[in-house]
């Protein structure tokens, strides 16, 4: 467990800023500004960035599912026409 920056409270829940530093989860909702580099922390662009990370991630799996079955299409039908 550490000690949260701001409120002292001992947690394992913590949360990061985009500039890498940590507050717990508690004080992460009550702050727009880093404690300890000043970063101003923009709830907006964060919720944005999300979802952006989000759409990254579906597409990539739904790519990688049409790859997979392209390449178990072939493979099927390479074996089906071997003597």
């Amino acid at each position: 467990m550490e000690e949260c920056l701001i409120c002292f409270d001992e947690t394992t829940d913590f949360v990061f800023f985009p500039c890498a530093h940590k507050v717990c989860s508690g004080c992460h909702k009550r702050i727009i500004r880093c404690p300890i580099c000043n970063y101003v922390f923009d709830p907006e662009i964060q919720i944005v960035q999300r979802v952006q990370i989000v759409r990254k991630s579906a597409c990539s799996r739904i790519c990688a599912f049409f790859v997979l079955m392209f390449v178990s299409y072939g493979v099927y039908h390479s074996l089906r026409q071997s003597p």
